[in-house]
């Protein structure tokens, strides 16, 4: 019988690998030496002679760009400062490919826990926007930039402190804001986000920034809050303001707070924004979504990939999955017609005529590999130990349970970064196993389930404590971050 859970758990890794900087920047080939003096960026020779070159990082990606920046860079590099999450340099302690030179003049700082701005990441900001700061015209600043950046970059406008800036984004968060939103008023209230790290740097030469996406449509100016991109407000973009008052923040706030959201100062910088600053991004989930679909094939899976920007509160995504899957597997048992399963796939994803023609074709021996990517929100409603995926897979095994159509559905919800929410988790797997397994000890039930673990926030836990954590993926920090994989399994050769 195939193992679809260990499959889905090798195709995850597959995606996972793929990002890491050592194989993005070798696919990119964005950065590359050609003698001691001279290198290319995209291609276009930069002569470093009479150059300084200086580097600053911040995310749970730049450790490992940086190791490749700096074996190209060689002798040139004169200083660097880096802001990585706790405990990176020691769970990469024996990867070469995360190792820094023995003699590196790079200075890292690690804080962030549980992507949470915290007094040491704040000093490395400090001491980022000082050195950035300090430029001349014969310097080159390279800028490092990965998702969880925002956190491990804090620096906030006088008068906010960074406590108090912490709990405006804590409570944004916790109302179930997207990356966005919180990323806007980031901006509003921080002396580097939003273009302000370049404008530091205006004297330089010149500033290049490598950027690994984990927000929806790769937007520059939102990962990590764009710290060296030019910031502009569309049209249709609510402000920071608006935002806390959508979220009912603005009200609890201090006058003084409050006239930072209302200072339009910020978009004075437009005009004056430095020309010599340059922004390749050179990793996102489209490219863990092409090394997925590659494993699915080795594994004799038909892979097909459904969306990469998947959003929204885990419960109405949870929804829109189980909906899709049931009218999915109805209409491949021919009880819904090509014209109602096609309105019904338009509600949620984008039609295709290929998936169409794809589930008409193939034998029921073959299994389908939906892939999905994004980055979902959960809207906390209890004090329990979780995070968006677990949630997520927890909430898609009850409904794959009570639906006896879907019980040859097995899911897997994890995040690339390897941790998901405040957990040692990247995320869970969700089948209808999960649930029967819980079920085994006749004291427990289904309401358990929705009253003490998912309206609880919860899930964490749940896994944890089922089976000795069989479900849970556990990977540790990968390292990356290109958001989340929902994989899902589809073996049609079960009786459901």
């Amino acid at each position: 019988m195939v193992c679809h859970i260990e499959n889905l758990r090798h195709i995850f890794q597959k995606g996972v690998n793929s990002v890491q900087p050592l194989s993005l920047f070798t696919q990119s080939k964005i950065i590359n030496k050609i003698n001691s003096d001279v290198i290319t960026i995209n291609n276009n020779k930069i002569d470093l002679t009479n150059k300084k070159c200086h580097l600053v990082g911040f995310g749970k990606a730049v450790l490992g760009m940086a190791v490749q920046v700096e074996r190209v860079l060689g002798k040139n590099l004169k200083t660097g400062i880096l802001s990585i999450p706790v405990g990176v340099q020691d769970t990469f302690k024996n990867n070469q490919n995360m190792q820094l030179k023995n003699d590196s003049v790079i200075k890292i700082y690690e804080g962030a826990k549980n992507n949470l701005p915290d007094e040491k990441s704040l000093k490395a900001a400090k001491e980022i926007f000082s050195l950035a700061s300090s430029m001349s015209s014969d310097d080159i600043l390279f800028v490092l930039v990965s998702g969880g950046g925002s956190a491990l970059l804090p620096l906030p406008i006088e008068p906010l402190q960074l406590n108090s800036k912490l709990e405006i984004i804590r409570k944004l968060s916790n109302a179930g804001a997207t990356i966005e939103e919180l990323n806007t008023v980031r901006i509003c209230m921080s002396k580097t986000k939003g273009g302000k790290l370049a404008m530091a740097a205006k004297n330089s030469n010149s500033i290049y920034s490598f950027v690994i996406s984990d927000i929806i449509g790769d937007p520059i100016d939102l990962i990590a809050s764009g710290p060296t991109v030019q910031y502009k407000t569309s049209k249709n973009q609510l402000s920071a303001k608006s935002i806390l008052e959508q979220f009912n923040i603005w009200n609890s706030l201090s006058e003084d707070v409050k006239l930072i959201f209302e200072n339009k100062s910020k978009n004075e910088m437009n005009d004056i924004f430095p020309k010599n600053s340059h922004v390749f991004i050179i990793g996102s989930n489209r490219i863990a979504v092409k090394a997925c679909e590659s494993a699915c094939k080795e594994l004799s899976y038909i892979p097909f990939l459904l969306s990469t920007s998947i959003k929204g509160n885990v419960e109405s995504v949870c929804e829109k999955y189980i909906n899709f899957l049931q009218n999915l597997v109805l209409f491949k048992q021919n009880s819904l017609s090509s014209e109602k399963f096609k309105k019904l796939f338009l509600d949620d994803f984008q039609y295709s005529e290929n998936f169409h023609e794809l589930i008409v074709s193939t034998k029921n021996l073959s299994p389908f590999l939906l892939i999905l990517a994004g980055e979902p929100s959960v809207k906390i409603t209890g004090n329990g130990l979780g995070g968006r995926n677990q949630e997520l897979a927890l909430r898609i095994s009850l409904e794959l349970y009570k639906n006896n159509i879907l019980h040859n559905i097995f899911v897997l919800c994890a995040g690339t970064d390897g941790i998901d929410g405040p957990t040692s988790a990247a995320g869970a797997i969700g089948n209808v196993e999960v649930i029967e397994d819980y079920l085994k000890d006749n004291k427990k039930t289904i309401k358990d389930i929705e009253n003490v673990y998912i309206q609880n926030n919860d899930s964490f836990n749940f896994y944890k404590n089922l089976r000795n954590g069989k479900y849970h993926i556990n990977i540790g920090h990968t390292g990356t971050n290109v958001m989340d994989l929902h994989l899902v399994a589809i073996d049609w050769s079960s009786k459901s």
